[in-house]
């Protein structure tokens, strides 16, 4: 008696059977879409590198060129370098160059440089393309925390219509 069966013969034509086959075909197709997703994202990560890659090189390119080509423009960090190695830092307020170059405007660049430790200040001498930039340029000064006075000594147009100036920094 332990093998009654007590289904219908309706409920056993309604059982569908589940193939072995169906199953593979299902389990083949999950392993094909993580195959293909994982040849998808390697093709965006080397994509990404080489992206990368031509970019770095295209920067060191035109790093070289500011390094060794115009002399009118000013690359700060290699003058810390410099000025680090040269001098020490307290007597020539080697301190104050990161300050300056936070507070430097585009299209504004320095000529003059000279630290005074008896008065803590810094008076540098610079170009600007024109007063509007000048004025950015004190008030960028002004905003500093580096900085708690900034005055302007004598200005000059030069034969482009540049203008040269003066400014005398406070450290505080």
């Amino acid at each position: 008696m332990a093998n009654i069966n007590l289904a219908t013969n309706s409920y056993a034509a309604d059982k569908k059977t589940f193939s072995y086959n169906a199953g593979l075909m299902v389990v083949g197709g999950v392993l094909l879409a993580l195959v293909i997703g994982y040849g998808v994202i390697l093709f965006f990560d080397r994509s990404a590198q080489a992206k990368i890659g031509t970019t770095n090189e295209q920067y060191e390119t035109e790093y070289q060129k500011l390094i060794s080509g115009n002399k009118d423009l000013v690359d700060f960090q290699n003058r810390i370098v410099v000025a680090k190695e040269l001098v020490p830092q307290e007597s020539a307020g080697y301190s104050s160059l990161p300050a300056v170059e936070k507070a430097m405007v585009p299209s504004v660049y320095l000529k003059d440089f000279n630290y005074d430790q008896a008065q803590k200040t810094i008076s540098v001498g610079g170009v600007a393309d024109n007063f509007d930039m000048l004025a950015k340029q004190i008030l960028s000064f002004k905003k500093s925390d580096y900085f708690t006075e900034v005055s302007a000594g004598a200005t000059t147009l030069d034969q482009k219509g540049k203008v040269n100036f003066a400014l005398k920094l406070k450290i505080k």
